[in-house]
Formats: C-alpha cells, structure tokens, sequence
C-alpha cells in the first residue's frame, strides 16, 4: 500500500524536524543533541516488526509489514548517519555524509536483497540457514554488551535527557502518529505495523553508530537499555488500546 509507505515516512521526517528545535532548547552539546533527535525516532522495527504482525495478523497476512520493513530500516539509517555526522562537533562534510551512507551496512544489505528479489536469485538453503543462525544471534549478543557496558553513573550524569529522549520515543511519538493514523483510516495489519513502527524500543545499532560516528554512546546505548526495558510496557498498552478501539 504505498499511502501507508508514503504516511509513515512523512510522519517520521516531520516528527524529527519538530524534535529538533526541543533538543535544541535543552541541550547544548551538539554530540549530545545527536544522539537524542536519534533516539527519540529510530525504531528496533526489524526485531519487533514482523513477529507481533504475525502473532496478531497471522503468518499469512504480514506482507505490508515486511515491506514497510524494508523501506523504513534503510530510512532510518540514512537520517541517523546525516543527525549524527551533522552534530558530530566541527563542520559538517557533505561526501563524509554520503560515503558513510552508501557504506552503511543495513543499507548495503537492503539494496543487495533489493535487487536478489528484482533478479529472482536464491540463495542455497544451507547458506540460508548459517547466515539466519547468524542473524539472531545479532541483538541478544549487542544487548549483552550493552548491559556489560552498562554504567549507573552516565544514567545519574545524564538523567533528564535521558528521560525526555525514552519519554519521546515510547509515549509521545506514537501518542502523535497513531492517532493521525487511525484519523487517515488505517486498519489491521497496517495499524498494526504502525503500532510496532512507532512504540517499538531503540534500535540496538542506534548506539553502534552513534558510536562509530563521535557521538554521545551513553546516553545513544542508556537508552536502546530502557526503552527495550519500558516498552514491555507500553507496547502492550498502545495494543490493548487499540485492539479495543477495534483498530485491529
């Protein structure tokens, strides 16, 4: 459906441009500023999407998820390498920009996998299953260095950011879109993929690359650790909402 495509990326880039001049007013730090505006949109949307979809919509039924999966992740990559190469401190370079992007690797995956469906190209079923093995080993073994990692001091030094940028993502973006959402007449499956796209916790490479990229990995990794915590939470309150409002 690409009404719903073309919704959610112009709700993202305007929920970024009205997060901006709020982070602005509140901090100072332009590595800092980075790594909030980052967290308080960008989704863990690969993790979260397609199994709640499935799980309410069946297996069968998931397909619009999937591919807001891949024109949303990739989105958001781009957007966080330009935040954050931009508040990186100094002046910003245009070429560093678009070589980051275009080296970027989800970015790379998603243009390869693009093109192996638009060429019919399969993959040999037990290359398949090592790099599937592979890929769920991913997130549980960047949580555990994360929570290795983990230091009470930067939460304490950075508190209130840190509660704005974990207030943002999980209450306030998807307190704003879905209503719009379910105004614009979006339904089941679609309302659905919205939901997760929008209350689903930080991305765990959210922090990797803020790190990689001079910007504030504290308060880019506190809050990929709390918002995965909170969201226990309130994803389950944004769905039992929702779900009774008949949205799905």
């Amino acid at each position: 459906n690409p009404r719903l495509i073309v919704f959610a990326l112009v709700f993202l880039l305007s929920y970024i441009a009205l997060s901006i001049p709020v982070v602005h007013k509140l901090e100072k730090k332009p590595e800092t500023r980075g790594a909030m505006i980052q967290a308080m949109y960008r989704s863990n949307f690969v993790l979260m999407g397609l199994p709640i979809a499935i799980n309410i919509c069946g297996a069968g039924n998931v397909s619009k998820t999937a591919i807001l999966v891949t024109i949303i992740v990739p989105t958001y990559n781009v957007l966080a390498v330009i935040i954050l190469e931009y508040y990186r401190g100094g002046r910003a370079s245009i070429s560093k920009m678009l070589r980051k992007i275009v080296t970027n690797p989800i970015i790379l995956g998603a243009v390869a996998a693009g093109i192996a469906i638009s060429l019919n190209i399969t993959v040999p079923k037990s290359i398949d299953r090592v790099v599937y093995s592979l890929s769920e080993c991913t997130t549980p073994m960047a949580m555990m260095l994360l929570g290795a990692s983990f230091n009470i001091k930067s939460v304490k030094s950075s508190k209130r950011n840190l509660s704005i940028s974990i207030i943002a993502k999980l209450i306030v973006l998807p307190a704003i879109g879905l209503p719009i959402a379910m105004l614009l007449g979006f339904r089941d499956v679609e309302f659905v993929s919205l939901i997760v796209m929008m209350a689903a916790p930080c991305s765990v490479s959210s922090y990797t690359m803020a790190e990689s990229m001079g910007s504030d990995g504290e308060i880019a990794g506190n809050a990929v650790i709390f918002t995965t915590g909170f969201s226990i939470l309130t994803i389950f309150g944004w769905l039992f909402l929702f779900k009774n409002m008949g949205m799905f």
